[in-house]
């Protein structure tokens, strides 16, 4: 039987690659249609540029998969592409890294500041581990690995639970594609980041006490509860 996993440590490798790539994306895409300007007032940029290049990529790669007969070609050169642009980041990540200093300095002595990027921290940890939640195994990592099998999108109507699939499955079949386990879970892991840009520059803008420990008081009330749902 064919494997779509590479071994542990080349497979995590992989994952952060496909999603730095699509971090590239992003970028790209919010400079190149002056989007980033009108972003940055409600949001840090770099914590939506991961969103917004899986956004693009969602946009073109369904109907690649779902309307042709080539999706494993294309979702393989996808993902060359994307490690390609993963690697470019690595290599000219100096600016990124100043900014995320100038954060740190900014809440250097705010306790709940760190306890939040440790909570971060942790769940990237997780996203990072080896598919064991149920619903993944059964129909969001085996219709991804259909896509790559017939070639197109599937749905078999005898399949009930694979007929909940939508359009995310994709992101997964890009990530087998490369031979990465773990990249579907990073796509949702993106979200929390995407959501910490929003929160900092709230903070930012307003040095509200109270405002702060709400906020993050929400959100770990929230990770609590996602927590033990899916695992």
């Amino acid at each position: 039987m064919e494997s779509f996993v590479l071994d542990p440590i080349f497979s995590t490798v992989t994952s952060i690659l496909l999603i730095f790539g699509s971090y590239e994306i992003g970028k790209y895409f919010l400079k190149k249609f002056n989007i980033d300007n009108h972003l940055s007032k409600v949001s840090i940029l770099e914590f939506q540029y991961c969103t917004i290049g899986l956004v693009i990529l969602l946009i073109l790669l369904f109907p690649l998969t779902a309307f042709t007969n080539h999706s494993s070609i294309i979702l393989k050169v996808t993902g060359f592409i994307l490690i390609i642009l993963g690697l470019k980041f690595f290599f000219y990540s100096k600016n990124l890294l100043k900014k995320f200093k100038i954060i740190f300095k900014k809440d250097k002595k705010d306790v709940l500041f760190y306890l939040y990027i440790l909570v971060i921290f942790l769940y990237f940890l997780l996203a990072l581990s080896p598919l064991t939640s149920a619903d993944v195994l059964d129909y969001h990592a085996g219709v991804a690995l259909n896509i790559l099998r017939f070639d197109k999108y599937v749905l078999l109507p005898e399949w009930f639970t694979g007929l909940q699939a939508g359009i995310g499955e994709v992101l997964i079949s890009l990530g087998f594609a490369a031979g990465s386990e773990q990249f579907g879970s990073l796509v949702q892991f993106t979200s929390i980041i995407s959501i910490s840009g929003l929160l900092l520059k709230i903070f930012e803008k307003k040095k509200l006490i109270f405002l702060k420990v709400f906020n993050y008081f929400n959100y770990f009330i929230m990770s609590y509860f996602n927590f033990f749902t899916e695992w």
